[in-house]
């Protein structure tokens, strides 16, 4: 028999998008210390919101999707991960 281990995160985190730059699709990956929440938005350089990726409640770890922009022009984008009592933006650029 053998033993599990399952690590839970200290805090929120936004990790770097990877790839970045990237051309069309990019993952994202997150980490969350409790169940809660999740809003994970994508913004222009001028703020305007884009598309809504996640809005959801998620539990405790770390969580990873990718994000296919091709319907976008290239360009400057910001990822903007919020819940109830955190927040934090990551930039990312486009290249087509």
């Amino acid at each position: 028999m053998t033993d599990q281990q399952v690590i839970v995160p200290s805090e929120f985190k936004l990790h770097p998008v990877y790839p970045n730059p990237f051309n069309p699709e990019t993952n994202i990956t997150f980490s969350v210390p409790e169940p809660t929440r999740i809003n994970i938005s994508v913004f222009d350089v001028n703020g305007r919101a884009i598309q809504t990726l996640i809005n959801r409640n998620v539990n405790v770890g770390m969580h990873s999707f990718t994000w296919d922009a091709s319907g976008l022009p290239s360009g400057t984008y910001f990822i903007k991960l919020s819940s109830a009592n955190f927040s934090a933006i990551s930039k990312c650029t486009l290249m087509k």
